[in-house]
């Protein structure tokens, strides 16, 4: 039997980017340098993928299957050839100066390849996009020239970002959870800083990041209005890696436990002076929650390419599968499915772009400034002075103050949206394409198990499917609502009962 062939895969998988964004497309005519920035960015994902994921993928799941702690090394230096890392930093602070728009676009491409690959070189734009919710541009800044510097020697610095513990996931995302959350993690004030102890666990990337923002309460009897955004190194005492985790997909991004005993950071450490949860982090998961319904998307259009070239090549009763009508219908589904996931994070990135987090990073027309000005000019000490300046700081925290209720509701809506639909649908063609391979869909080799295993976890992290169920009722439905609990009690009237 003749199994999957990446040659004829690449083939079958080279839409064009009008053919794939239609709605990007036409909003094109009236952005054309957005329009060239999505189209350049696709290009280079599409070489990216299948010059260093597509030959290489299986490769490094067997590798990690040998040994969890193993790290696909070469995708990380050639995705820094590639300037991946540093896309969506502004070029003022060195960076690309693409959207965060334009690397889910690139994520979407990556993931079809291999989901583990693109978390490994993704996870850090929820670190960039925490430490740009904070309004700390000082603290941007440093952030930015770590990875930027070390994408142009060849040495990647990655970050992490640390939120979920041992008794608390979902609820350390949302604020009506947290405040019943338990906590066993906790930054203490102390002389020139705090003092970080506890535990963080499952974080991607966690074991080979340099550089962790990792959330914190410095109170846990008031956990809301006193957690905040902490940027600690690998190598400040008392921080320590602990278990890398035996995954069952993406095994290409290491999980791992961190784990803090008495270490101490300086009071430069804790981002900005407002607390984290609320606005700021409602504006990171509006955004990057959409990133995940990008793989979510990448999971159902790599299912569905594999099962295409399959139907392609291999017979059943003497013809070809796919001129079979039951393998026809179940083609024409899971491609249904790809543009209906599509669609719902393009929704989810031109919300966020338009009421979101991407929105105060263009404010005042900056992206159109920066594009002007020469290179050498944004990496002036001046311009440097002025972008990390208080006022700056201070204007900063002020545009997200003024983001209209309704602007932020809108976007946190379209991300959770986005997030359950797309990899719920990602999930969904998993389970079409076995039924179209049926049991040599078992076999490694296909990549059709390996993306069934890496799109489950799509369906947890950045708030599990169901957390996001919630958010999409209290920010889509009935916005405001802050009641989790919405069983009535014994004894509540109900003025309405629904009968059979």
């Amino acid at each position: 039997m003749k199994h999957f062939d990446p040659e004829a895969f690449t083939a079958q998988s080279e839409q064009s980017f009008s053919q794939m964004y239609p709605a990007l497309a036409a909003l094109g005519k009236h952005r054309p340098q957005a329009l060239k920035d999505y189209e350049r960015i696709l290009r280079e994902a599409r070489r990216f993928r299948r010059e260093y994921i597509e030959p290489h993928a299986l490769e490094v799941e067997r590798a990690v299957m040998r040994d969890p702690t193993y790290v696909a090394e070469g995708a990380i230096r050639a995705a820094s050839e590639y300037g991946f890392f540093s896309t969506m930093i502004p070029r003022a602070f060195g960076g690309g100066g693409l959207s965060f728009g334009a690397m889910i676009i690139a994520l979407e491409e990556l993931g079809a390849g291999c989901l583990g690959i693109s978390n490994l070189l993704g996870v850090h734009g929820l670190a960039l996009a925490t430490v740009s919710a904070t309004g700390d541009l000082a603290a941007m800044e440093k952030v930015s020239r770590l990875l930027t510097s070390g994408e142009r020697a060849g040495r990647p610095h990655l970050l992490s970002t640390a939120i979920t513990e041992p008794s608390a996931g979902t609820d350390v995302e949302d604020a009506d959870f947290l405040r019943v959350a338990r906590l066993v993690s906790e930054a203490t004030p102390v002389r020139g800083g705090y003092r970080l102890n506890g535990r963080k666990v499952f974080i991607s990337n966690g074991s080979i990041a340099h550089t962790h923002v990792v959330i914190l309460p410095t109170d846990k009897k008031k956990p809301v209005e006193t957690t905040f955004a902490f940027l600690v190194e690998t190598t400040t005492p008392g921080f320590r890696v602990g278990r890398v985790e035996r995954k069952m997909g993406q095994k290409a991004c290491p999980a791992a436990e961190l784990i803090f005993e008495d270490c101490f950071v300086p009071e430069s450490a804790r981002l900005n002076s407002k607390p984290l949860p609320g606005r700021a982090i409602e504006l990171v998961l509006g955004a990057t929650r959409g990133g995940v319904g990008a793989w979510g998307t990448a999971a159902a259009r790599g299912a569905f390419e594999r099962a295409l070239v399959h139907a392609k090549t291999q017979r059943l009763d003497g013809r070809f599968l796919i001129d079979h009508q039951w393998v026809q219908i179940k083609l024409a589904d899971m491609q249904r499915n790809v543009m209906l996931a599509r669609a719902s994070y393009v929704d989810a990135m031109l919300s966020n772009e338009l009421f979101g987090l991407s929105r105060l990073a263009a404010r005042n027309g900056m992206n159109e400034i920066q594009r002007l000005l020469p290179q050498r000019v944004l990496d002036s000490a001046a311009v440097k002075k002025v972008m990390t300046s208080r006022r700056a700081r201070e204007g900063f925290q002020a545009a997200i103050d003024e983001l209209a209720d309704w602007e932020v509701d809108t976007a946190s809506a379209h991300g959770s949206a986005a997030k359950v639909s797309c990899t719920d649908l990602g999930m969904v063609n998993c389970h079409l394409a076995l039924e179209v391979f049926g049991a040599a869909g078992l076999r490694h080799d296909s990549g059709i198990e390996k993306i069934y295993r890496d799109a489950k976890l799509l369906q947890i992290y950045e708030g599990t499917n169901q957390l996001n169920r919630i958010e999409l009722y209290k920010r889509g439905v009935n916005r405001g609502a802050t009641g989790l609990d919405l069983t009535p009690r014994p004894g509540t009237p109900v003025e309405h009962e629904v009968q059979p």
